[in-house]
Order: structure tokens, then sequence, then C-alpha cells
């Protein structure tokens, strides 16, 4: 039997299924501790960037360099430069870069709770009232530029990404 036709006739075996699908599990992408993302509901949108960046990290990780001769021609070195990069800013750069972003969300949230005078029985009723106070604060227009620089730099680093997926595998 040719070794095309094996790896056919593999897939669909019984034994074959049950080891991808509850051993290893390739089917799954596992997002937990990815990007600052611990649990609970997770927008489709946030969970592109993510699931993403959890497959180049696995392949960073596990799979990387393969059997790719990274250093072959010019456009391969590139990419390996670029993997690289890409994996640096995932693991280091954008934590710094949310927890900027979250310490001063931290500080118009508390200083608008202070403000409001809001315990913890009230929050419910008063949530609007909160969020309309937090537009006032000082640091909201440092804030709104810093959330919005974030966000178009994760959306920069998903294109980076999608311009070097064809170099990911081994």
């Amino acid at each position: 039997m040719k070794k095309s036709l094996w790896r056919k006739f593999r897939a669909w075996t019984p034994m074959y299924w049950l080891r991808t699908h509850t051993i290893n599990r390739y089917h799954i992408v596992n997002l937990s501790g990815q990007g600052g993302y611990k649990w609970g509901w997770i927008d489709r949108d946030h969970a592109i960037l993510l699931a993403c960046f959890a497959l180049l990290d696995d392949f960073m990780t596990k799979e990387y360099p393969g059997y790719v001769d990274w250093q072959a021609d010019p456009e391969t070195k590139r990419v390996n430069t670029e993997l690289h990069l890409l994996h640096f800013w995932w693991k280091h750069q954008r934590d710094r870069e949310l927890q900027e972003r979250d310490a001063l969300f931290s500080q118009i949230h508390n200083w608008s709770k202070q403000q409001r005078k809001i315990n913890e029985d009230q929050w419910i009723d008063q949530m609007n009232e909160h969020f309309e106070k937090m537009n006032e604060h000082p640091l909201r227009e440092e804030y709104d530029n810093v959330s919005a620089w974030v966000d178009g730099r994760d959306d920069e680093m998903l294109k980076r990404l999608m311009a070097v997926r064809g170099y990911l595998w081994t």
C-alpha cells in the first residue's frame, strides 16, 4: 500500500481518532494563559487574536526549527526573524502594553468609585452613573489613546503573523 493511501486509511481508524481527540487533541487550541486570558467569556474578535498567537507560541516552543533550514535564503531568514520578533512581542512586550492600559483604567475606575461613594450593595443600581463619572476623569482621554494604540498594535501584529503563516510547518 502506498504511503499516502496508508495516511488516508490511518486517519479513519478508531484508534487514531481516539488518540487525536482525547490524548493529543490536535483539534483544540488552548487559550488559557495566552495574552492575559484566564477563564470565562471571551469576545470572538479577541479569541481570534489569542488563538493565532497561541498557535505561534506552540509552534515556536514545540516544533521550531523542525526540518526547515532557516538560513537557506534571504526570504527564509527574514521570515525567521519575523517569527522571533512576533513571538517575543507576544510573550513579553504585549504584557507591558496591557499593564499600562489596565493601570490607567484602574485609576479612573477607583477615582469614579470614590467620587460616587459606591459600596458593593449599590454597585448594580448605580453602574450607569459610575461609567458616566469615569468619562469626566482627566486621564480618560489618555486611556482612550492608549487603548486605541494597544488595539492597533494587536491588529498590526496579527497582520504580520498572517503574512508569514505559510512558514509555520515542520
